[in-house]
């Protein structure tokens, strides 16, 4: 996987100036506390209006998944639970992921990862995020993708899903400011820098992984 995506799983360092940018423009983070049924919540989206993304997408989800990582390797939640907030997401922005990247994001989080996804919710989503939708639901088994859900107004009714309590209090919630939410995991983050260094050169050696048998015609017989 590393091989095949270097753009988002190498050069990881949080002393570079991508992540100084790019921790400006977006948030990602698993909320603190874990719902009733022990499902983790993780909720993303946009600090501010962003009129241009060119290189930035793939530093968005460089972002996302070294927040992934850091929470994978301290903490353990048997289900999780999406929120994205699509506030100030233009049609350009869901433009600039095409499904080679869509796909990607499945692969490390249900293959990967084994993630056993319970929900993911858009909110604030404009006319436009089906264009998005009717590409994740080519992607994703049936009954996984019935498990994604488009708020129109506002956050709809994530709170039937949701705990109010867990989110930040922008959300309507008691968890806290977002913004300090994010600036502890940018924290965590930087805590770790050594082992995203030392990840970096950890990767598989494609010439050593065993070529697929091709089967002849009397082997099939």
């Amino acid at each position: 996987m590393k091989n095949k995506l270097k753009e988002i799983l190498t050069d990881r360092n949080s002393e570079g100036q991508w992540f100084a940018e790019t921790k400006d423009i977006i948030f990602y983070f698993p909320l603190p506390k874990l719902t009733d049924n022990l499902y983790r919540v993780t909720i993303g989206g946009l600090l501010h209006i962003l009129l241009y993304l060119n290189t930035i997408q793939n530093y968005v989800l460089k972002l996302a998944h070294m927040v992934q990582e850091v929470r994978y390797f301290s903490e353990f939640s048997p289900f999780d639970v999406y929120i994205l907030d699509m506030k100030d997401v233009t049609l350009f922005h869901i433009l600039r992921y095409p499904v080679s990247i869509l796909t990607a994001i499945r692969d490390f989080g249900l293959i990967a990862y084994r993630v056993q996804f319970k929900s993911g919710h858009f909110i604030n989503s404009p006319v436009y995020l089906d264009i998005l939708i009717a590409i994740v639901k080519l992607i994703l088994k049936p009954k996984i993708f019935k498990r994604i859900h488009v708020h129109r107004n506002g956050v709809g009714n994530l709170y039937d899903f949701v705990p109010q309590s867990l989110l930040p209090n922008e959300y309507g919630g008691n968890a806290g400011p977002l913004r300090e939410l994010w600036e502890q995991w940018i924290k965590k983050i930087e805590d770790n820098r050594e082992w995203f260094r030392r990840q970096e050169n950890m990767r598989t050696d494609e010439c050593q992984r065993p070529k697929k048998e091709k089967k002849s015609f009397i082997s099939l017989m």
